[in-house]
């Protein structure tokens, strides 16, 4: 990048030229798939003594699986990008869940040093939502 700031690439051509010549060799996808099989034949020990949050185990995220199902999703993240977001929310009935997303969705945030431990103080997602009347369009709206 420093080469392609002195020759004055403002549009960025020497680096999309850099991109479309670069190889990425099939065994990366083998090596990532066999690494989350390798994760996935061990399942996780997950204990829930609360009885409120037992149906977690079932029924974590917004689209309906449950915490084993999160934690491959999890270190799948973790693998391809090395860090994921993982947040709170509760749905119109009430019902809180698991959103997962993922590195490039986290465009910027902020940290607060307190004591050695690291406390998030901004957070700025991108998300797509469903603006299509019709139950058959592709109209979504980045917000």
């Amino acid at each position: 990048m420093i080469e392609a700031e002195k020759q004055g690439d403002t549009a960025g051509e020497i680096y999309k030229a850099y991109l479309s010549r670069a190889q990425y060799p099939l065994w990366v996808q083998d090596s990532l798939r066999t690494m989350i099989g390798l994760v996935s034949k061990l399942p996780p020990n997950i204990v829930i003594e609360s009885t409120l949050l037992q149906e977690f185990i079932a029924n974590a995220t917004n689209d309906g699986f449950g915490l084993k199902q999160l934690f491959i999703r999890i270190c799948l993240e973790l693998l391809v990008f090395g860090r994921c977001g993982l947040l709170v929310d509760v749905d119109s009935n009430g019902v809180p869940y698991f959103a997962l997303y993922d590195a490039l969705s986290i465009i910027n945030w902020k940290e607060n040093s307190i004591g050695g431990r690291k406390d998030l103080k901004l957070f700025v997602l991108v998300e797509q939502f469903d603006n299509s009347e019709d139950e058959f369009g592709h109209n979504m709206i980045i917000s």
